[in-house]
């Protein structure tokens, strides 16, 4: 993924997030491959509705690590997975607006509707 490709919805904070929590110059790209899925065949044979385990592995800004605790879920065709980032993991800073810091997690939630 190009992380300059990613938006907020507000250019300023854009320009913060890229310039000095990713810094998108020196690190362009992140990755995520999946290295273990659980009960894939069950979920896909409509077999199970039960969210499951999986492991994906991040690459962010130079640091590559498995993500615990996610998880995902197939419906029909649809695919739902969640997984929280911490922030210090990947030598982020944690943000902070006016002296107030936000937050040292990300949840990231992931929709997608399989072809085919």
């Amino acid at each position: 993924m190009k992380l300059d490709a990613l938006d907020t919805g507000i250019e300023l904070r854009n320009k913060h997030l890229r310039e000095n929590y990713l810094h998108t110059e020196k690190f362009p790209e992140a990755s995520l491959k999946i290295e273990k899925i659980e009960k894939l065949n069950d979920q896909l044979a409509d077999k199970s509705s039960a969210k499951e385990n999986f492991v994906p592995v991040l690459t962010l800004r130079g640091k590559t690590m498995p993500i615990q605790g996610a998880t995902y879920q197939i419906e029909g065709k649809t695919v739902t997975a969640d997984f929280r980032i911490e922030l210090l993991d990947f030598e982020i800073e944690r943000p902070m607006f006016m002296g107030i810091k936000v937050v040292d997690a990300v949840l990231v939630h992931v929709q997608f509707e399989m072809g085919g």
